[in-house]
């Protein structure tokens, strides 16, 4: 849909040839007053009965940085190649029992900021609350929990006893929600906003009541968000249910419980129907619309599949927006419920809103042009056109204010000069635009030093990264990596900087060895550093690890040898090492393998780096660089997706998938050789992944994934190696459309060149691969220029698993970038490990076991009509939450339970089997 439609359907509206279901609604809201509540209900309201609005719901969070880091709303891009323009956010992790915890933290602080981003994308946000239990004496937002909000009522009335700790504790509540809110509206975003839902099917704690109780409730909420504290940028919807007990379908809905034409402007239904039904929904549109009159927007606020559209137009039940539940969480996959054909068909209609349509006309916030841009700064939001710059101001269309500041010369810079309101984790964001080609690198810097490269590559924000601000003026910079970059605006928000809780080795059939190695990577992450060192030349080593040059090294400036060393298995494959003059390249591989051999005996840790070499033989190159647009001379051009078949399989029929997996069993048998005599050792390959410069960083993110991939099974599945833990890294914390599968590595690592005699810790990278991780992967620094201070990783709690400086030989000389003082510093360091205070492999009894995996399955979980169980010779026992038997079944392979009368909850399944007594949790 272009921006011409969307005009002519408006002028059209205006005009009086809106459809006749819109007639009696009212062009303007009823509650959100700010100019984003107005933009966005007028959009609904001139696209209603002829549009509607593609949605997505999300869940899980860890991850995502970013919009299209978001799995969900990354699901429903693969699936149909465009973008929602409506994402639903919950507040559930806002409140409750463990709301102080820094996981539920972040949670709602991501929420915060993928709403922001959405909207200044010219989408809309749109926030459910599952409210947790107020009394915190449980987690549950079901009627399982432990609250009663009609004991906030004066006896035997709805009037409210203002002083009763359960109207407290509820306003408290309400208080947390409206700060979000008002937080959003201090940046000019709005919001649709549907609380309490679902209300009369009284499977939640707030419909537990009668329907004069529950719209207490709901005008209790919005009179304190709105009347009290001001929250003005939600548009109110009101979400019918069917009532408590009755059958799923239209026949049902309750009306009883609307609060009040005044207290919304939308009114809502959730369908969930099974995977593939595509039907308009009309029987819930046309009772909708027969309960409640025609002067309300009619949306779809949860559903299963998707509606298909031709049959919402045939039917004449154009939903104002749909929004199918995640995949992200749970076995039931609500957004896979529609085919990709589907999803792509209709994301595709002209009559469905996508984000790539709200593009076309510009953000709400965006297309504001104002003679000051400078109004729209905030305490967190300074527009760059009201910085101190250096720069170039030019006019955008895409940005805040109609304008941005290019920085064209390599002595231009930006600085942000934000008022701190106290000591702590702030969340830096930039506005970027790419007038003139995508990938342009700039460099944020604060006044302390430190600093983090941003690559701009799409037009809106850019999560920098997580920075410790102290209070009061704090100047941010902005300075060049690359020229011609352009800015927008610089966003400080307040963050929450979770732990890391690694996953553990995803190789099931690991060997004690790797097992051992895992574990001890694990026991120290977080606690100590394990120092490294890179090997390049291998002319006059004699296999022994302390007789290197390279260790030697570091040994001479420091007074100790290096707990972890690395070499390249560069010359192992490729034109040279399989041609007739291949002694030197044969030579130089033995020798680094001896050398690790060697470091292993002496307790040490081995780890392996592959710069690949061309597998098509055509040349010796492993580099792939571009020098102004062109081909680097001598560089490869190989590409490797000529061993892909047109749908993006692999062709094992073709000359380059043979030539490659020849390469890979070349490693894998060195592998095996060391796996024979119990050594293990770390694997990084495919590193610096999006770079550009080596040849498997130029087919993208998706095909970059396949390769490490097929590495991963090539290695571990076919040939059987079982010794390696291992490593992905990417090039960069905007890399994760590049991650290859969190069940194919075991460590996240990343390269930093500082300048020399810069020993920063680096913290704002190591706090983004943790989220770029989700907070389950061991994080190192894989190869680095000067060493990282290891006070300072201490005191910016940024304890990397192990650090490596690139070699000293082939007169790179990077040991030289570290002063003598301290390398001795950070190696006689107590939270750097070396080599003499290791514990020696023979003598190391912490070594993790591997746990049979249990062999009982139930799915879907959550679960709808059926429960599927699969078991060995077991007896299952369904236990509800009062401690009643409602199913048993005797299971030798698979069968099914039917939940259909059970009520929506939380139930326990018991399971008696050869292997003992196991306990699972199913949701209903």
């Amino acid at each position: 849909m272009d921006r011409k439609l969307l005009n002519l359907y408006a002028s059209l509206a205006l005009l009086g040839f809106g459809a006749t279901a819109s007639a009696a609604i009212s062009q303007t809201p009823v509650t959100g007053s700010t100019d984003g509540a107005k933009n966005i209900y007028k959009f609904l309201y001139d696209n209603y009965g002829k549009n509607t609005v593609s949605g997505v719901q999300t869940g899980d969070m860890d991850g995502a940085s970013a919009l299209k880091n978001q799995k969900d709303f990354a699901a429903v891009v693969e699936k149909s190649g465009k973008q929602p323009a409506l994402v639903g956010l919950d507040l559930l992790m806002l409140t409750g029992a463990k709301e102080s915890e820094s996981w539920y933290q972040s949670y709602t602080e991501t929420c915060i900021s993928l709403a922001k981003e959405l909207y200044q994308k010219g989408g809309i946000p749109a926030f459910t609350w599952h409210w947790k239990d107020p009394s915190r004496e449980t987690e549950e937002h079901s009627k399982d929990a432990k609250f009663d909000f009609r004991t906030a009522f004066k006896s035997g009335t709805t009037e409210w006893d203002k002083e009763s700790d359960a109207y407290k504790t509820m306003i408290k509540d309400i208080d947390a929600v409206s700060k979000v809110f008002l937080r959003l509206q201090e940046d000019g975003v709005a919001c649709i906003w549907r609380p309490l839902h679902e209300a009369s099917g009284a499977w939640f704690w707030w419909g537990i009541g009668t329907a004069e109780e529950y719209k207490a409730l709901y005008k209790l909420m919005y009179d304190r968000m709105v009347k009290e504290n001001g929250v003005n940028n939600c548009l109110w919807v009101w979400n019918i249910e069917r009532v408590n007990k009755a059958p799923y379908d239209e026949s049902v809905l309750e009306a009883s419980w609307y609060p009040g034409d005044e207290y919304c402007d939308f009114i809502s239904v959730d369908v969930y129907k099974s995977a593939g039904e595509h039907g308009s929904l009309s029987g819930y549109y046309n009772k909708i619309q027969d309960l409640m009159g025609s002067d309300k927007m009619i949306a779809l606020s949860e559903n299963g599949p998707i509606p298909d559209v031709k049959n919402m137009h045939a039917d004449g039940a154009v939903w104002s927006w749909w929004m199918p539940w995640y995949d992200s969480w749970g076995d039931e996959k609500f957004i896979s419920q529609t085919s990709n054909s589907v999803w792509k068909s209709n994301m595709e209609d002209e009559r469905i809103i996508t984000l790539e349509d709200m593009k076309d006309w510009g953000t709400y916030k965006g297309t504001i042009i104002v003679d000051d841009p400078c109004s729209l700064n905030t305490s967190t939001h300074i527009e760059a056109e009201c910085a101190d710059y250096k720069g170039v101001e030019v006019g955008s269309e895409v940005c805040s204010g109609g304008k941005a500041v290019s920085v064209q010369d390599a002595d231009g810079y930006l600085n942000f000069e934000f008022d701190i309101p106290a000591d702590g984790n702030y969340d830096i964001i930039i506005g970027g635009a790419i007038p003139y080609d995508a990938g342009k690198v700039c460099v944020v810097k604060l006044a302390d030093g430190t600093s983090v490269n941003v690559t701009i590559n799409e037009n809106g924000p850019h999560a920098v990264g997580t920075f410790k601000l102290k209070s009061g003026k704090q100047t941010i910079s902005v300075v060049p990596g690359w020229t011609w970059w352009v800015v927008d605006y610089m966003e400080v928000n307040p963050a929450v900087v979770q732990e890391v809780k690694p996953s553990g080795i995803t190789d099931s059939k690991a060997t004690a060895s790797a097992q051992a190695l895992y574990r001890f990577l694990n026991e120290n992450f977080g606690k100590n550093i394990i120092s490294g060192f890179m090997a390049g030349s291998m002319d006059g080593s004699d296999g022994t690890f302390k007789n290197h040059d390279d260790y030697k090294v570091v040994y001479t400036k420091s007074g100790k040898y290096p707990a972890l060393g690395g070499v390249d298995f560069m010359n192992a494959t490729g034109q040279s090492a399989y041609g007739a003059n291949a002694s030197w390249y044969t030579d130089y591989t033995q020798k680094s393998i001896s050398l690790m051999e060697d470091l292993w005996s002496l307790g040490g840790i081995p780890a392996f780096t592959w710069h690949w070499r061309d597998p098509s033989y055509e040349t010796d190159q492993f580099y792939s660089r571009q020098e102004g647009g062109q081909l680097k001379d001598g560089d490869t051009d190989f590409d490797f997706t000529t061993a892909m078949n047109a749908d993006g399989t692999w062709n094992e029929e073709s000359t380059i998938y043979k030539n490659m997996i020849k390469d890979i069993d070349v490693i894998a048998d060195f592998f095996l050789d060391l796996q024979e005599k119990g050594i293990a050792g770390i694997f990084r390959p495919l590193h610096e992944a999006s770079g550009g410069w080596f040849w498997w960083g130029r087919q993208g993110g998706a095909n970059y994934a396949k390769l490490y991939q097929l590495i991963r099974h090539e290695m571990v599945d076919e040939k059987g190696v079982h010794n390696m833990v291992w490593v992905w890294n990417p090039q960069s914390v905007a890399d994760t459309d590049w991650n290859p599968g969190d069940d194919i590595y075991d460590v996240i690592s990343i390269d930093i060149y500082n300048d020399k005699f810069d020993y920063q810790s680096n913290y704002v990278v190591f706090n983004n691969l943790k989220k770029m991780s989700g907070y389950k992967k061991i994080i190192a620094l894989s190869e680095n220029g000067p060493v990282v201070d290891a006070d300072a990783c201490v005191e910016d709690e940024a304890m990397w698993s192990w650090m490596m400086p690139w070699y000293q030989s082939w007169g790179s000389n990077f040991a030289d970038q570290t002063s003598e003082e301290e390398w001795k510093k950070v190696m006689n360091h107590d939270k750097v490990i070396t080599l003499d205070e290791m514990p020696g492999w023979d003598k190391y009894t912490s070594v993790a076991q591997v746990q049979p995996k249990s062999k009982v399955f139930f799915y879907p979980n959550p679960v709808k009509d059926n429960l599927m169980v699969v078991a060995e010779k077991a007896i299952v026992k369904i236990v509800d939450i009062a401690g009643r038997t409602i199913a048993s079944s005797s299971v030798n392979g698979q069968t099914s339970i039917s939940t259909q009368a059970w009520e929506k909850g939380i139930y326990t399944a018991i399971v008696i089997s050869d292997q003992g007594k196991e306990v699972f949790k199913i949701i209903k």
